[in-house]
């Protein structure tokens, strides 16, 4: 009986070491799966924030699109769809009739292709008094075209004369 004790009871410790060993491979392996479900759920947390920021974007841009909408048609029309130089040369003659200046020089220089327009140089020289010159530049910024002006020179065309001229480095953009 005593043999038979001891086997019963080395089978009882064995069945229990294997069992407590299958418990603790159970626990890892359920542990690890807990730790992969919270990185899933941090991972669709952090998604979940970025779609809720980018909803109040889209929301505020919504609110908006009557105002973005228009300001793209002005764009539009302010960027036609070719260089279109000799309306170009007609608006910059009208400009400077409407603010009392001259233009006394206009030459189109290198157009440059971008992505998704190209821009045409320019260089253009107004003579005119001080104040004229500056409503000019003011007419020039809210045009019918779009034109960035990316240099002036302000100079005397003689001694005791009102009379300045303004060289401009400028660009004019037009689509593809």
């Amino acid at each position: 009986m005593n043999k038979n004790a001891i086997s019963r009871g080395g089978v009882l410790l064995i069945a229990s070491t294997a069992t407590i060993i299958l418990l603790l491979v159970l626990s890892v392996t359920k542990f690890s799966d807990i730790k992969k479900t919270i990185s899933e759920i941090d991972e669709i947390s952090a998604t979940l924030r970025y779609n809720e920021t980018r909803l109040k974007k889209l929301e505020a841009i919504k609110e908006n699109q009557v105002e973005l909408e228009s300001a793209y048609d002005v764009l539009q029309k302010k960027i036609p769809d070719s260089p279109d130089k000799n309306k170009l040369i007609d608006q910059l003659n009208q400009y400077a009739k409407e603010n009392y200046v001259v233009l006394s020089e206009l030459d189109f220089e290198e157009e440059i292709e971008k992505d998704t327009f190209k821009e045409l140089k320019l260089k253009i020289a107004f003579n005119g008094e001080y104040a004229s010159l500056i409503k000019l530049l003011k007419t020039l910024d809210n045009g019918e075209r779009l034109i960035r002006i990316d240099e002036i020179e302000i100079s005397s065309t003689g001694d005791f004369s009102k009379i300045l001229r303004a060289d401009i480095t400028a660009v004019a953009f037009y689509n593809k």
